[in-house]
This record gives structure tokens, sequence and C-alpha cells, in this order.
């Protein structure tokens, strides 16, 4: 077990930094692992799809978010609103992602799926679910959630580490 630095009152205790347990450390070199291939994987489809790869994880954003403004997809993929006007402009000329008048705000725009990119995101989801069911092929369904609510959970502290 890792040492941990003396706790206050009502919190856990903090991991000493470099004292990791083997078992974390070993978790820690699968995820980046497994982020790799992520990102491999999303660049073979994006090749398959003749898009380029920002305009697939722009895809996949805006199918996440049903509605998303330009500046927010910018955020999340961390490029400058400039680029990701360009971006878009690609993607409406394209047919993938329409623009919508914003309700709140006339200044802006939401951003969502055309039919045509509604099907191209059905096409990335079942090569993942392909590739996921290969991979827990083993897996009985008590396994699968608590899989899924690893990732869950693992999501929202990363999550909550980039707002602090």
């Amino acid at each position: 077990m890792p040492r941990t630095s003396r706790p206050q009152t009502g919190e856990a205790p903090a991991p000493v930094p470099g004292s990791h347990s083997e078992e974390l450390l070993l978790l820690i070199d699968r995820l980046g692992r497994l982020s790799m291939a992520n990102e491999r994987m999303r660049a073979t489809l994006a090749k398959e799809l003749d898009m380029s790869l920002h305009e697939l994880n722009a895809l996949i954003y805006v199918e996440y978010e049903r509605h998303i403004t330009p500046k927010a997809l910018a955020h999340n993929l961390s490029l400058s609103t400039g680029s990701v006007t360009a971006l878009v402009d690609r993607m409406v000329d394209s047919g993938l992602v329409m623009r919508n008048p914003h309700p709140n705000d006339r200044r802006s725009v939401l951003l969502s799926l055309t039919p045509k990119g509604s099907q191209v995101i059905e096409s990335i989801v079942d090569r993942y679910a392909r590739t996921t069911l290969r991979s827990m092929q083993a897996a009985d369904p008590t396994q699968i959630r608590r899989a899924t609510a690893f990732v869950e959970h693992l999501v929202s502290a990363m999550d909550e580490e980039e707002a602090s």
C-alpha cells in the first residue's frame, strides 16, 4: 500500500508523490496504452472516412453534446475559435453537421449532426462495438458493468481535475 500524508479531519489520505503501488502504476500504464490505441483507431477511422482527425473528433463531440457551440467545440478540441470556424465550414460543406440558431444568443449558433453525420457516427460506433465485444468475449455482464462504472468514475475524476 502506498505511503500517504497525514489526512486532515474528514479528508481521505493523500498519496505521497512517488510512492504509488505497483498495481496503480500498472493500471496507469494500461490506461495510457488504451489511450494511444484509441488515438490510432481514430486516425484509422478518419482515414477510412476520408476526413481529418480533427473533423472526426469534432463529429464525435457534436454527437456527445447533441447541440454544441463552436466556442465549446474549440475548447473541447483545444483549437482556436478561428480554426474551429474553418473546421465547421468544411464539415457543413461535407453535409456532416449543420448550424442552428442558438435559442438564447442570437450571436451564436448550435452545431448538430445531419442525417449523413449520424450515419457516419453509427459506423464509428459499430467499429468500436465490434472491437469492444471482441475484447470482452469472456466477460460476464457483472464484469462489464464494473468496467463501465470504473470508466465513468475515471472520466468524472479527469473532468474534475481539468476544472480545478
